[in-house]
């Protein structure tokens, strides 16, 4: 983390990181509890998973605002965007989601949308926001994820949820172990000033 980011700042980014965290590892718990989950509550779990990423993105952006040193030089709308698409694919995987196969596509494409984004942002951004790194990895794992569900489409919404549920639980432990570090420094640096 780089030392130009305030106290304040850094502890902006905590909550609604923590928050996209318990959202991701709620969706790969209920992936792993729920061992044959009807089409209707694969459909429901993928959308709300869409929509807490999209919420906690959303937050973290306005969180950031307040703060100039988390500016991304022009790149907040690729993220604005990302959010609004997460939103955006939770209804329509409600609402296009009929079979399996348009799931598989619309979970598809709204992993892509949100991921490549993310995945380009944190790239360019890795080495001068606290949270670049963290948008990297959760930006290859939506893509990967996307790429994963269509392989598994021939199969079962098991097969589908257990895809998108590795990918969940992967970026849930980073962005958790994210939001704990981003507290850690931030009160770290409040006890050293004098």
């Amino acid at each position: 983390m780089t030392q130009e980011h305030s106290a304040a700042a850094l502890r902006a980014l905590a909550a609604p990181t923590l928050f996209r965290a318990g959202v991701a590892l709620a969706f790969a718990a209920a992936t792993i509890f729920v061992t044959a989950p009807s089409h209707a509550v694969g459909t429901w779990l993928l959308a709300l998973w869409f929509a807490g990423t999209g919420v906690g993105m959303l937050w973290a952006q306005q969180r950031a605002a307040e703060h100039p040193s988390l500016g991304l030089d022009g790149l907040e709308a690729s993220l604005r965007s990302a959010s609004f698409l997460a939103l955006l694919a939770a209804v329509a995987v409600v609402v296009l989601g009929g079979s399996l196969m348009s799931l598989v596509l619309v979970v598809s494409v709204g992993l892509v949308l949100v991921g490549l984004p993310e995945l380009w942002v944190g790239s360019t951004r890795r080495k001068v926001h606290p949270l670049g790194r963290d948008w990297t990895l959760t930006g290859l794992l939506a893509v990967g994820a996307a790429i994963g569900v269509l392989l598994v489409s021939g199969l079962d919404m098991h097969a589908v949820l257990g895809v998108t549920g590795g990918a969940a639980i992967v970026s849930g432990v980073f962005l958790l172990l994210a939001g704990l570090s981003l507290r850690h420094d931030a009160a770290r640096r409040e006890a050293a000033q004098p």
